[in-house]
């Protein structure tokens, strides 16, 4: 198999310039693995970070009409 070239590149025909064995495979998994953790806890605490910001930008007097409503649900926390 020809070894191809690219221009400026040490890479060759896809092959890493580094050995890759076990332990470098180890890390890149364990790197992906926290990354994929990181971008989900990111996520959640996106999710939970926008539920506080509208519950607490309802005033009292819009929790109340909204549990005075009919086809509503009990409201699991209720107004003062």
């Amino acid at each position: 198999m020809a070894a191809r070239v690219c221009a400026g590149s040490t890479m060759t025909a896809g092959i890493p310039p580094w050995p890759r064995d076990s332990s470098t495979s180890a890390v890149l998994d364990s790197l992906i693995l926290q990354l994929v953790v990181l971008l989900a806890l990111v996520g959640c605490s996106a999710l939970l970070t926008g539920a506080e910001a509208a519950y607490f930008s309802l005033g009292r007097a819009r929790l109340r009409r909204l549990a005075k409503q009919p086809g509503t649900a009990e409201p699991v926390v209720t107004p003062r």
